[in-house]
């Protein structure tokens, strides 16, 4: 046999060169993974009831859905949460149990309960808890800028980061969504004799997709729309509320009109620091070391245009934000 090997060198050296090439392949191409996608059946449950104390909450809500929920084969641990104007059950499975059996059989118990529950509560929301699409990363932008500048920048990174291949997702913590502030005066409106709700039905009205039929060639049909939606503080206030002859009243006329933001549902710190995060989830299947290097990149491109008292840091996945 050493003999046979010795004789044929040239075919057994071509032969472990195929072996290390592919074997080096195979390794790059290995998917690689901080939590490898194990399908754990993990059910949340959520159940909405406005203005409800947490006692109520667990004796109307908590008990009546986790006694239905308990009797459901294969349920390896249930936990319940009552708080105030809600109730909230997580429900986990044994892995050997199929995850589209489990929601169906989570969905019939609820159906079964709905009629037991208050009739005020909402209708429960049934989630699969998935984790694998949990951020990777979080990007947080850190600096001594004007909220509306900082958020600015935050939406532009989130929507080049969604653009990577890799990436599944990207959501934002500590972002407040923009409003409009529409100031009257009393007495105003009895100047001019004007309900609110004229102006509330005006604004209404202008900041709609207007269908104005459809268009039919060679080629096929085509819908037309006419856009009325409102871009700027400017639109807004030049929306005419009534008109008599040549002389037309505006918004402008009986109002004041400032572009702000809604009240804090939740907050993002870095340090101490007020900050923005961008929490990345990537595609299911992609390499993680490939998708950080693909955002590392991007952001690096990304800091010759941003402002320079902006700071940017990455923290590892499931880092508190």
């Amino acid at each position: 046999m050493k003999s046979l090997l010795v004789e044929r060198n040239r075919t057994v050296i071509l032969l472990l060169i195929v072996i290390f090439t592919f074997g080096s392949y195979t390794y790059i191409k290995m998917p690689r993974e901080s939590n490898p996608d194990i399908q754990i059946p993990i059910i949340s449950v959520f159940v909405g009831f406005p203005g409800i104390s947490v006692e109520d909450s667990e004796k109307l809500l908590v008990l009546p859905i986790e006694n239905e929920l308990r009797s459901i084969e294969g349920a390896k641990e249930l936990r319940a949460f009552a708080t105030n104007d809600d109730a909230h059950m997580i429900l986990e499975f044994r892995t050997e149990y199929d995850n589209k059996e489990v929601l169906d059989n989570v969905r019939s118990k609820l159906l079964n309960i709905k009629s037991k529950l208050p009739i005020e509560a909402e209708s429960p929301i049934i989630n699969e808890i998935n984790l694998s699409l949990f951020p990777i990363l979080n990007v947080g932008l850190i600096g001594n800028l004007p909220e509306r500048t900082l958020t600015e920048i935050a939406r532009k990174l989130k929507k080049e980061i969604e653009s990577l291949p890799n990436v599944l997702k990207v959501e934002v913590a500590g972002m407040r969504k923009e409003t409009v502030e529409v100031i009257i005066e009393p007495t105003v409106l009895t100047k001019y004799n004007i309900q609110s709700n004229e102006i509330f039905q005006a604004i209404s009205n202008n900041n709609r997709l207007v269908g104005a039929g459809s268009l039919e060639n060679d080629t096929g049909k085509y819908s037309i729309k006419i856009s009325g939606l409102l871009k700027d503080i400017e639109d807004i206030m030049n929306i005419p509320i009534r008109s008599q002859s040549d002389a037309v009243l505006r918004i402008k006329d009986i109002a004041k009109v400032y572009l702000g933001f809604e009240d804090h549902q939740g907050f993002a710190r870095i340090n101490g620091l007020p900050s923005i995060v961008l929490e990345i989830s990537k595609r299911n299947g992609k390499n993680i070391i490939d998708t950080v290097n693909q955002v590392k990149y991007l952001i690096d491109k990304a800091k010759d245009q941003l402002p320079e008292n902006l700071k940017g840091m990455f923290k590892k996945a499931y880092a508190s934000s």
